[in-house]
């Protein structure tokens, strides 16, 4: 499920990236899928359940 959810947050993120061509939005999407990696790894750690 966390797999999906984050395929989706990454997925708008593209979109907006393809569509609005701005370093920040490109910047903000970097940052954002890090922060689902630690998330994913955390979780699979057994940690947030």
């Amino acid at each position: 499920m966390v797999a999906r959810q984050m395929e989706l947050v990454l997925e708008g993120c593209l979109s907006r990236m393809l569509v609005n061509r701005s370093q920040a939005d490109v910047d903000t999407a970097q940052r954002l899928a890090e922060d689902i990696l630690r998330f994913a790894q955390c979780r699979q750690g057994g940690a947030l359940t």
